[in-house]
């Protein structure tokens, strides 16, 4: 079938436009295409009777479905029981970082390879090898130009999203170059929020439609709340709308699409009570050693990780990765320092510097799960939280005072994972009662213990909110 172009935005347009929705009108764009030789009907120029929802001069929805983002640039252009169109800009919030580490990664690269290729030409047995030299740049030049290529399609590519109940087609436009995947939908087919990579140890998500054969990928660029209204817009045209009800317990629902929704989330947790636990009643097999019990304080320790299993997997994995890493860096810096050009291994001591920070994170994992501790002290003052391998760790602490609650939870529930993501609904319904013990301050939380056995859990918060009482510090039950 014979396809015209959108003059405004370049989109495809099918010829038989006019017949399927009675009017001469782009639908990603609202563009007047009356003049672009597209076939008439006998509804030319005239609304569609199943048209549910009218438009403003701008395309965006008047009708039917809630308002976009504040400062969201999508735009609704047709929206009725048979289809959706919508317009997704480029940029977004996640351009900036991108495009910011892009540049400084090839800015970097401009200083570290011309030392290197002076190397190459250097006569002598001293002149390190091109096979080494090449492939060993060509790499970090081809990370920087992908982060530069990506920066660029996040920051201009325009994205036009068609929904019907059968298919999925989304076209995308860098540059007036096009291209178009269309998705055969199921019956099945939902809109979820998949990891898509992580940006300074924050998940970037991108949304994801299963179909019939692949599933179709888009959104990485738009902000959060963004992401949610399109993720919701595409579920309630499907039919497979979220349900969330808080009960009176203050336990949610599980959401489910097939309308099975109501059935309070399993959460032998939440059910459970605190109750007065001082350190002259700690049980005798408690694994919790009191350090001090004081009108001034009160001070415990425990095992950093309670499982026995885990204190020998975790340190088995990680501790021999890292000397495999640190033997590699090592290795390289050796070779650096053995060149000629005494610049060069300078540069390059000082550009492995962050890989031997890197290196520090699975080592100290490791230790903290073999020998580690934590050392909980709480005094009128503050309450302070502290990991740790002999006298090296890190501390957290919080206001007394400001303190809200102390209390065994849920550990997916209190991550606040947003219900949309994909696994976040089967991941509750898998691990209902994987507990950590945490403290709430306002819009602060400190973990005080994971990876333990449940009494162990219960024993800590018992401790901590019995001395808070005996305080006169008002807890929630």
């Amino acid at each position: 079938m014979a396809k015209h172009t959108c003059p405004n935005c370049q989109a495809e347009i099918h010829a038989d436009l006019v017949e399927t929705t009675g009017r001469a009108e782009c639908p990603f764009c609202a563009a007047d295409l009356s003049g672009q030789g597209l076939p008439e009907c006998a509804q030319a120029g005239t609304a569609s009777d199943n048209l549910d929802d009218t438009f403003d001069e701008s395309g965006q929805a008047t009708q039917g479905l809630p308002p976009v983002p504040d400062k969201s640039r999508i735009k609704v252009i047709e929206a009725n029981s048979n289809r959706l169109v919508i317009y997704i800009p480029g940029g977004g919030k996640q351009t900036a970082g991108t495009g910011c580490f892009a540049a400084a990664w090839l800015g970097f690269m401009c200083l570290f390879t011309p030392p290197w290729v002076f190397g190459m030409f250097q006569k002598g047995n001293d002149a390190p090898p091109l096979y080494f030299i090449i492939p060993f740049l060509g790499l970090f030049w081809a990370i920087g130009l992908g982060m530069a290529f990506l920066w660029l399609k996040m920051k201009y590519q325009r994205s036009f999203l068609l929904l019907q109940r059968d298919r999925l087609v989304l076209q995308k436009v860098l540059f007036n170059r096009k291209s178009v995947t269309e998705t055969p939908l199921t019956p099945e087919s939902r809109a979820e929020l998949v990891e898509s990579y992580q940006q300074n140890d924050v998940p970037v998500y991108r949304i994801e439609v299963q179909g019939q054969t692949r599933p179709a990928k888009f959104g990485i660029p738009l902000s959060d709340p963004e992401k949610d209204w399109l993720v919701d817009r595409i579920n309630e045209f499907l039919d497979v709308v979220t349900v969330r009800v808080v009960t009176s317990a203050g336990s949610e629902t599980v959401d489910q699409p097939d309308g099975s929704a109501g059935e309070p989330a399993p959460d032998a947790i939440a059910d459970k009570c605190y109750e007065r636990l001082t350190p002259a009643t700690l049980p005798a097999d408690s694994r919790i050693a009191i350090d001090e019990d004081s009108a001034e304080g009160l001070q415990f320790h425990y095992l950093a990780v309670g499982h026995a299993g885990l204190r020998w997997v975790v340190p088995i994995v990680t501790i021999p990765f890292s000397l495999v890493w640190y033997g590699f860096l090592f290795a390289f810096i050796g070779m650096a320092w053995q060149m000629p050009a005494g610049g060069m291994s300078v540069v390059f001591t000082l550009f492995a510097i962050p890989f031997l920070i890197v290196g520090l994170f699975p080592l100290g994992i490791g230790l903290l799960a073999f020998r580690g501790h934590t050392t909980v002290r709480l005094t009128r003052e503050t309450l302070s939280c502290r990991w740790h391998v002999a006298n090296l760790g890190r501390s957290k602490r919080v206001g007394t005072s400001a303190i809200d609650d102390i209390r065994v939870e849920n550990a997916i529930s209190a991550a606040g994972q947003n219900p949309r993501i994909r696994g976040a609904k089967t991941a509750g319904k898998a691990a209902p009662n994987l507990a950590i013990c945490l403290v709430r301050a306002g819009s602060r939380k400190i973990l005080l213990a994971i990876l333990q056995e449940e009494q162990i859990h219960w024993q800590v918060a018992s401790l901590l909110r019995t001395r808070l009482q005996d305080m006169g510090h008002t807890l929630k039950p």
